[in-house]
């Protein structure tokens, strides 16, 4: 989890910073208003866009945007199925790390146990306990712990990050490719934003979360 400094605001900041989250409050609740009014497209995008940029504040230590959405929705979102892990995804993730770097002879051997492992997967997405007890059977403790940091990059919000970019949306909806496709729209994803603001917010007006 992130790990936030103690900040002490003063009244003035204290008041900024809750107008800055009312502000925000008032774009995420024009949100459903725009898909009433048939901006389906645009209310996913958005809805995505606002998941990224909120999950910045929370989750400053990742790397890239995508593994900063993923986080911010597996984290915070209150939906297990943004944690649901597709084991050929992950795995092509990781092989393709592994063949570039310096210092990749580990992940290599990781991702030669996984491919036998997930070789009787179907592809579609798993329960990420259900990818961890697979992976723990076949993996040491020091390879597991490599592996797991890098689970988020075969789930299904890692999958998603693409619709920031307005990639593959028809309608107002998504679909994730694999067994079983998964529909993605914005009804979906509004909650797990309101969870995740509703996070940081509590944390800006404690002083626990510097946005600035």
């Amino acid at each position: 989890m992130c790990d936030f400094p103690n900040v002490e605001n003063n009244d003035l900041e204290l008041e900024l910073l809750s107008d800055f989250c009312d502000n925000w409050d008032r774009r995420i609740e024009f949100l459903p208003d725009l898909l009433r009014q048939g901006h389906a497209d645009e209310s996913l995008i958005l809805c995505c866009c606002y998941i990224e940029a909120i999950g910045k504040w929370l989750c400053k230590s990742e790397s890239s945007d995508r593994e900063t959405f993923a986080k911010a929705l597996i984290r915070y979102g209150r939906n297990e199925i943004f944690s649901r892990v597709n084991p050929v995804r992950l795995l092509s993730e990781l092989q393709s790390i592994a063949s570039v770097g310096d210092d990749s002879d580990a992940l290599k051997q990781v991702t030669a146990k996984l491919s036998h492992a997930f070789a009787t997967l179907q592809d579609r997405f798993y329960s990420e306990k259900e990818i961890r007890s697979i992976c723990n059977s076949v993996l040491e403790e020091r390879e597991f712990l490599i592996l797991e940091g890098s689970l988020w990059m075969g789930s299904l919000a890692g999958s998603a990050h693409g619709i920031t970019g307005c990639e593959g949306i028809h309608e107002g909806v998504m679909r994730i490719g694999g067994f079983n496709e998964v529909v993605m729209d914005c009804r979906l994803f509004y909650p797990a934003l309101k969870y995740i603001f509703e996070s940081a917010r509590r944390l800006i007006v404690s002083g626990k979360l510097r946005i600035w």
